[in-house]
């Protein structure tokens, strides 16, 4: 399969970005006076859409930084690009109780 060039940026998630854009927005519901809380994730959201990047979801299995262009393959497509930004994230764990996902950000809340 012939490697994919784009011209724009693109965000390679695995499956959590919905997840995350979707609790940011709730946050934001839940305590509108206190954006700034939340800060980090929304700077992403819009530099992201400020450059036109495309997100999509994917598992990154390899990554190529000995040639040039950068070669990223996914268990889906291969893309080639001249910058590579690798950010990990942490997800929290819950306990499992029975009232935890509804009492979350009414007392109970999380961080990774």
């Amino acid at each position: 399969m012939p490697a994919l060039k784009l011209n724009s940026p693109l965000w390679i998630t695995l499956g959590k970005f919905d997840l995350a854009a979707n609790q940011y927005e709730l946050a934001l519901q839940m305590q509108p006076n206190l954006p700034e809380a939340h800060k980090n994730l929304g700077n992403a959201l819009a530099q992201a859409e400020k450059f036109g990047t495309e997100v999509i979801q994917g598992n990154v299995v390899s990554v190529d930084i000995c040639s040039r262009p950068i070669v990223v393959k996914t268990t889906e497509q291969e893309y080639t690009t001249h910058t590579l930004i690798i950010a990990t994230g942490a997800s929290a764990r819950l306990l499992g109780l029975p009232a935890e996902r509804a009492l979350m950000g009414h007392g109970v809340s999380t961080c990774a």
